[in-house]
């Protein structure tokens, strides 16, 4: 069972705490871990405070931690006492004495509406904190009621009840509290989790004389494979396999029938030559294989360092062509994070990166790159640099084909998603729920929100990138507004202590999305879970008017994980190549079609189509 931190001093809290986690975690103290450091709460925030405390004690102890911070917020005096509750009569604490300052400021007010505020932050669950609120509607009374409860419940009447929280018996108060409301948020955040599918389940044989090593020529000569699933009585419940030509994608979009009719979805990055070869100030060869920038003029980025070794923590990588040379240096050699600079060359970083680098090509090509491959591993759709690897769906694409599609009332939308090294990363454990999921960072208009939005026939996916940011959207929407929403609070002071979330957006533009958040009970009625084109349109709109107050675009990083079990909300079809066994882009087909992706592939495999990012490609109906 994992061991959970809870960020209190107090013994009658963690008892709390253990019964609330009891099956679910191991609850434990700092003080049991020997960590007794006072822990300031500076924060103009609930969210800042809790946030503070968690990430203090993970940091510190390097187990997951849950942290809270709550009062009393009165709306005529602008949310006081708010973060200061406790200590609102001045120190040392005295309930007394905050209670008689809260009547004296607020007056004669008539209009006395209030609320217990609690938030809960879970830092160590996931790669981002999580954070759950609890809110009790009520108003001040204008003396104290009763003697029981603590701190503001002698003058605070919960709506929908006749007496003071001071005058209620705990049950009565539990059944409403602020606390247990923020418990019963996070608790299915805490549990969530990608279904236990075993990986073995995804094998199949794979050998090398199947990967294409090159692409055919012209692109949409490759091989087209459609499956399209049968729900008659009669038919196969494996569906029905087609064999065509990618010049023939047309013929099987085009309908007459606007409920029919095929928005094509595409991914607009552009990969960069994000492999740079150069020496140290000793000579040693050293390979920088750029990541994700961590800065926004690609300065500072996330890298991959071969002879690492060799790159000692003070010294100096120089890459050199003709006459332009960058030297990179460790910004922080603990978290693989390396610096830029353009030495020669009258040139920007990311000039200097399309001059020095090297495609990068899949390992499982096992080849050495070639000039062409600059334009081979590159998609007719690729306008933004950022990817390093293809979204390889694009590359069957030609301009006659778009014509052909167009000519054949195919609608087009684009979305961004930089496609990163992870996408080739081996699945870690035996089991989906094992598996550390990468992230990517994506973008999306509101031009294709609103695209989408209007769209009443069908939305196929080019690629497993594009699949992801779509089915990201209404997780962003049901989760992920929240939990920037709150994060923005949390980051308000931009409190030292929380410069590893600095990241985000303070504007309220950067969403995160969690593998967990599709597994997450809803708790919600049937009509608030289902994705009809109604109730698409009604949470697209949320996302437009974000989107539109923010620049016209959604951004943000996706994790999501889309295995057997994952409910689409957008994608009825997608483009995709033929990809390795036991990985997650083989789960994601395997969601979308069930087990006829077995049928498909053995089809593929009998009739010798080429695989992975070079290979052949197919259009899949959801089944």
């Amino acid at each position: 069972m994992q061991k959970v931190v809870f960020a209190s001093a107090n013994p009658h809290k963690i008892e709390e705490v253990k019964a609330i986690l009891s099956g679910i975690a191991e609850v434990i103290s700092p003080a049991e871990l020997g960590f007794t450091q006072e822990i300031p709460e500076n924060g103009s925030t609930f969210e800042a405070n809790a946030l503070v405390k968690a990430h203090t004690i993970y940091k510190a102890t390097g187990l997951a931690c849950i942290a809270d911070d709550s009062g009393l917020c009165v709306d005529a005096l602008n949310d006081e006492p708010g973060v200061l509750s406790a200590r609102y009569g001045g120190l040392p604490v005295d309930h007394a004495r905050n209670i008689e300052q809260l009547l004296s400021n607020l007056g004669n007010t008539e209009h006395r509406t209030a609320r217990f505020v609690a938030v809960l932050c879970a830092v160590g669950f996931s790669q981002q904190p999580m954070f759950a609120r609890g809110e009790v509607v009520g108003e001040i009374l204008r003396e104290p009621e009763g003697e029981g409860g603590f701190g503001y419940d002698p003058i605070f009447r919960a709506d929908g009840m006749d007496k003071s929280f001071a005058r209620c018996s705990s049950s009565e108060k539990n059944s409403i509290s602020h606390r247990g409301r923020a418990w019963k948020a996070l608790l299915p955040l805490l549990t969530a989790a990608v279904p236990d599918i075993p990986v073995a389940e995804f094998d199949y044989p794979l050998t090398d004389e199947m990967i294409a090593k090159f692409p055919v020529s012209p692109r949409d000569s490759s091989k087209l494979l459609v499956y399209t699933p049968q729900h008659t009585a009669q038919a196969s419940p494996l569906g029905k396999i087609t064999q065509a030509t990618f010049s023939e994608l047309a013929s099987h979009l085009a309908s007459e029938k606007a409920e029919d009719s095929v928005l094509l979805v595409t991914n607009s990055t552009k990969v960069i030559p994000a492999r740079l070869h150069g020496n140290t100030e000793n000579g040693a060869w050293v390979e920088v294989f750029l990541l994700d920038p961590v800065s926004p003029d690609w300065r500072v980025w996330q890298a991959m360092v071969g002879g690492r070794k060799k790159f000692k923590e003070e010294g100096t990588v120089t890459v050199c062509h003709g006459t332009c040379s960058v030297e990179i240096t460790w910004f922080n050699r603990d978290k693989d994070q390396v610096q830029l600079r353009v030495v020669s060359g009258d040139v920007s970083i990311m000039e200097a990166i399309d001059k020095l680098g090297r495609i990068p090509l899949p390992p499982y090509l096992n080849r050495e790159v070639e000039p062409e491959d600059r334009d081979r591993y590159q998609a007719i759709f690729a306008d933004t640099p950022g990817a390093v690897a293809a979204p390889t769906a694009s590359l069957h694409f030609t301009e006659n084909l778009l014509k052909s599609l167009q000519n054949s009332g195919v609608g087009f939308a684009s979305v961004l998603l930089h496609v990163g090294a992870g996408t080739f990363k081996p699945m870690s454990g035996n089991s989906a729920s094992e598996h550390d999921m990468h992230a990517e960072r994506f973008e999306i208009s509101s031009d294709t929100l609103r695209t989408l939005q209007n769209h009443r026939g069908r939305i196929v996916a080019v690629g497993t990138t594009v699949m992801r940011v779509l089915e990201s959207l209404y997780y962003i929407y049901r989760y992920a507004v929240a939990d920037a929403n709150s994060m923005n609070r949390a980051l308000l002071d931009q409190l030292p202590e929380l410069t590893d979330y600095q990241q985000y957006d303070h504007g309220g533009n950067y969403f995160w999305v969690a593998k967990e958040m599709p597994y997450r009970p809803l708790n919600l009625d049937s009509s608030q879970t289902t994705f009809g084109i109604e109730q698409r349109q009604e949470w697209l709109q949320v996302l437009i008017e974000i989107a539109d107050a923010n620049g016209g675009k959604l951004s943000g990083k996706t994790q999501i994980f889309i295995v057997p079990g994952f409910a689409c909300s957008l994608c009825d079809g997608i483009v995709t190549n033929f990809h390795q066994p036991k990985s997650t882009l083989l789960m994601l087909v395997g969601a979308l079609v069930g087990e006829s992706w077995r049928d498909i592939y053995e089809c593929a495999m009998e009739h010798r189509y080429r695989f992975l990012s070079f290979g052949d490609g197919s259009l899949l109906w959801r089944g």
